[in-house]
């Protein structure tokens, strides 16, 4: 990877198919050195400007910007004066040395990236740059790549010390994949821009831009054609936003009737980017009137205003018939009381009532899906001296064995947690105590291997160290009636396929689900 200026790019040529019918990726650092993965997210971007496509790349580490130190810019206004304070996404758009890329800062500071990255401006903002055939690069991190509220075609994970210990150590990814986004390739100090499947032939599912099928595009052909200057105005750096219907007809897919000729690609060299906000067009109304419509439709409306009138009457008959009174079984007669006789004997007091006493009742148990994930480790030593370190700090832990790409790792987690928020407030403790690092996230882990029920705290334990010193890694959950041995802790089953066969090996197999106790 590379600092400073612009480099020599790599090699672009799997780039194009790697973003074909792409307009909004994620760039998501996989690890922690964060300054290392900005200039990969850079080299990434020069990459795919260099073959053709028009990029932008935006900052979204909103709290903590970096991305304009790589390239020795200054921060400026961004992407988050765009969003809250309603400024112009192409007056704010930096022109590269590269002829097709694009810069947007972060701009003024945010401390809630998670709700910036959850507005629906996204789904607009990538409607108008798959419109006009552009990519929109977001550099966001792994705990807020799963907020955006725009629909990504893929994602590209930035591990400078390696991708498989960055996949590791940031499960944010892997629960990204879960939710069927695309991995499209991997970027590494060793091995550069590596894709990861070829894409399908049809992108990610959307139809692919006309122009990326055509002839190779160049980058004299797809440079940015500033508007010619006008009498009223002056032309902007980012070019003009198209008609506000056409950027809804590109959200729905649909397109209007006169617009059928403008179904191909556009012309790359005379068509501008969209990155600004729609507005009102005043060519067409976005309505049609009423009259337009054909007669098929007017004879369906009174159709079905018809079935609605005799719906109704058939429903007022049937209310206010008159109807015969219910009949149904005789009512028990009631026994009558008995015939006192007086009696002359004094009344004895009846002797007051003893109640048992009520049992306390016992704790309820809760589901405990979500844990905090500390660190990864290629050795159980190693994981186990972590875990020791969290419980001696009078935090719960969870050790994970897991095989990626064919290398196992002891995923270290500190919890459980009943819910998200939870989990989030268990990281500031974790960040506080220095027990972790950034890399330290909020991970949805809900199913555990259920292995034996203890009545009493004590056996618990006892149990837990005998099979720690057989490498079985276990926790104890507290129980309304006692104590459960659990290991592991995966978001599915095929993550566990490590761990059970540890666990079949050493006899100690237990079922896998999700796991449940009692609050910590």
């Amino acid at each position: 990877m590379t600092q400073g200026g612009p480099p020599v790019p790599p090699d672009p040529s799997p780039i194009p198919a790697l973003l074909a019918g792409a307009a909004l990726v994620a760039l998501v650092p996989a690890g922690d050195d964060l300054e290392r993965a900005a200039a990969g997210a850079w080299d990434f971007a020069r990459t795919a400007a260099s073959a053709g496509r028009r990029i932008a790349l935006v900052d979204c580490f909103v709290d903590a910007p970096m991305l304009h130190r790589i390239v020795g810019e200054q921060n400026g206004d961004g992407i988050v004066d765009v969003f809250e304070y309603g400024a112009s996404l192409s007056h704010l758009a930096r022109a590269r040395p590269e002829p097709t890329l694009y810069f947007i800062p972060a701009g003024t500071l945010s401390t809630d990236p998670a709700t910036m990255m959850a507005s629906a401006r996204w789904s607009r903002l990538a409607a108008g740059f798959r419109h006009e055939d552009a990519v929109l690069l977001l550099f966001v991190a792994p705990e807020h790549v799963g907020a955006v509220s725009a629909d990504l075609d893929g994602i590209v994970a930035v591990a400078p010390a390696g991708v498989e210990a960055g996949m590791a150590a940031t499960p944010e990814i892997q629960e990204v994949m879960d939710r069927g986004i695309r991995l499209l390739a991997t970027v590494s100090d060793a091995g550069g821009i590596e894709t990861v499947e070829p894409p399908p032939a049809s992108g990610t599912g959307r139809p692919a831009s006309t122009a990326a099928a055509a002839s190779p595009i160049t980058a004299e052909s797809v440079a940015l054609r500033r508007p010619e200057p006008a009498e009223a105005a002056p032309p902007e750096p980012w070019a003009a936003a198209p008609r506000e219907a056409e950027l809804e007809e590109a959200e729905s897919g649909a397109t209007a009737p006169e617009d059928a000729g403008d179904a191909g690609a556009p012309d790359a060299e005379a068509v501008p980017v969209d990155c600004a906000p729609p507005r009102r067009s005043a060519r067409r109304p976005i309505w049609r009137p009423m009259h337009t419509a054909p007669a098929t439709g007017h004879r369906l409306v009174y159709g079905f205003i018809l079935l609605a009138l005799v719906g109704a009457a058939l429903i007022a008959r049937v209310r206010f018939r008159p109807h015969a009174a219910p009949t149904g079984p005789a009512a028990p007669a009631q026994p009558q009381p008995a015939e006192v006789t007086p009696s002359h004997a004094p009344p004895t007091a009846a002797a007051p009532a003893v109640r048992a006493p009520v049992p306390a009742p016992a704790p309820a148990a809760d589901s405990l899906p979500f844990a905090v994930q500390v660190s990864a480790w290629t050795r159980l030593s190693q994981a186990l001296g972590e875990a020791d370190r969290l419980e001696a700090r009078h935090l719960a832990a969870i050790i994970a064995p897991i095989e990626i790409r064919r290398q196992l790792w002891y995923r270290v987690y500190a919890g459980p947690a009943p819910s998200r928020a939870a989990a989030e407030s268990l990281l500031r403790v974790v960040r506080a105590r220095e027990l972790a690092g950034r890399s330290a996230v909020v991970a949805r882990v809900p199913l555990s291997f259920s292995l034996h029920r203890y009545a009493t705290e004590r056996e618990a334990l006892a149990a837990r160290r005998r099979l720690r010193t057989r490498g079985v890694p276990t926790f104890m959950l507290h129980e309304p009636r006692g104590w459960q041995l659990l290991a592991g802790a995966y978001a599915t089953p095929g993550d566990a396929a490590r761990l059970d066969r540890l666990l079949t090996s050493t006899r100690n197999a237990g079922p896998l689900g999700p796991r449940v106790g009692i609050r910590p």
